[in-house]
C-alpha cells in the first residue's frame, strides 16, 4: 500500500504543481497584469470615474474627441490585457490537468503490472482506469472535444475585427463618433473574447 500513497502523491503533485515555463506556454510579463489592470479601473471605469457624464460636460468638440480616445483606449487596453490572462488560463489548465492525468495514469498501471501484492495491482489497475476515464472526461466535456483551439483562433479573428471598426470610429469626429458609441463597441470587443461569444460566432 505504501507504493500506492507515494504514485498517487507523485501524480498530484504534478497535477497541482503545473510550475514549469514550458507547462506555462507564455513568458513572464515584464509589468504585473493586476498593477496595470488597477491602474485603467481607476481612470475609466466606474463606480471611480462615469465617464459618460465628463465627455458630456465637455464642451468643445476637440476636447470630447480627445476624452472619447483616451478614455476607448484605455478600456480597449484593459479588456486586452483580461483576455491575455484568459487565454493563458485556459492554455495552462488544459495542458497541465491532461498531463498530469496521462503521467498519473501511466505510473499506475506501469506499477500495477510490477508490484508483488496481488490486491495493491488490483488497486492499482483500477485507479489507472479511472485516472483515464477522468481525463476522457475532461477532454470531452471541458474542451468541446479539443475545438478549444479552434475557439480561441475565432475569438483572435472576431475582435481583430471589432478592433479595426473600432480604431476607424476613433479616427472621426466625436460628432460622427461619440463616446456612447465607442462604448457600445468596446462590448462588443469584450464579448468577441469569450468562448459564449466565440459559440455565438459559430452559430451565426
Amino acid at each position: 500500500m505504501r507504493i500506492i500513497r507515494i504514485i498517487v502523491i507523485a501524480g498530484l503533485a504534478i497535477l497541482l504543481g503545473g510550475g514549469c515555463a514550458s507547462l506555462r506556454g507564455f513568458p513572464e510579463r515584464s509589468e504585473q497584469t493586476d498593477a496595470q489592470l488597477a491602474g485603467l479601473e481607476q481612470k475609466y471605469f466606474l463606480p471611480q470615474r462615469d465617464v459618460l457624464a465628463e465627455y458630456a460636460a465637455l464642451a468643445s468638440p476637440d476636447e470630447k474627441r480627445s476624452y472619447r480616445n483616451e478614455v476607448a483606449y484605455g478600456r480597449m487596453m484593459a479588456i486586452d490585457l483580461q483576455f491575455a490572462v484568459f487565454e493563458q488560463h485556459t492554455y495552462v489548465e488544459g495542458l497541465s490537468t491532461n498531463l498530469a492525468l496521462d503521467v498519473l495514469g501511466v505510473a499506475m498501471g506501469t506499477a500495477g503490472a510490477t508490484v508483488l501484492s496481488a490486491d495493491a495491482s488490483r488497486i492499482l489497475s483500477a485507479l489507472s482506469g479511472g485516472i483515464s476515464g477522468a481525463g476522457t472526461a475532461i477532454n470531452k466535456n471541458l474542451y468541446y472535444e479539443r475545438t478549444m483551439p479552434a475557439l480561441m483562433a475565432l475569438m483572435e479573428a472576431e475582435r481583430e475585427t471589432i478592433r479595426a471598426d473600432l480604431v476607424y470610429g476613433l479616427q472621426q469626429e466625436a460628432e460622427i463618433y461619440s463616446l456612447g458609441q465607442a462604448l457600445m463597441d468596446l462590448e462588443k470587443y469584450y464579448r468577441a473574447g469569450s468562448i459564449p461569444g466565440a459559440i455565438a460566432a459559430v452559430t451565426e
